[in-house]
């Protein structure tokens, strides 16, 4: 137990290192999760222009609820939702079984997203 405590204390402490745009990833199973500082539908826009940008053919009707959107395409799965003080966060789950590539893939989603939100002063 006191390793999983002291992992998760380094993980706060990266959060605090990484900035206010874009903060840490956590894992999970086949896929990854991070909390961006921007609103729902600016997460949710740069997140359909990263999964095209992957070459994931994401149908140009999509938009997010008043809370949160969901995007399937291909073998990814892909949830954004409002998080309490104006954030959003992306998990992004990446076919069926936990492997070394879905966690892969599922880390370039959230870079390309990254790459896509404006940095806030």
């Amino acid at each position: 137990v006191l390793p999983c405590a002291l992992g998760s204390c380094l993980v706060v402490a990266a959060a605090a290192v990484a900035g206010a745009t874009y903060g840490v990833i956590k894992y999970t199973e086949n896929g990854a999760e991070a909390d961006f500082d921007a609103d729902l539908d600016t997460t949710f826009a740069a997140t359909v222009q990263a999964l095209r940008a992957l070459d994931y053919p994401v149908a140009a009707d999509q938009r997010p609820g008043a809370t949160e959107g969901r995007i399937e395409v291909n073998d990814a799965v892909v949830h954004v939702g409002r998080q309490p003080g104006g954030s959003t966060r992306v998990t992004v789950t990446i076919g069926t079984f936990d492997t070394e590539d879905h966690e892969r893939r599922a880390r370039l989603v959230l870079e390309e997203v990254k790459k896509r939100l404006p940095t806030r002063s």
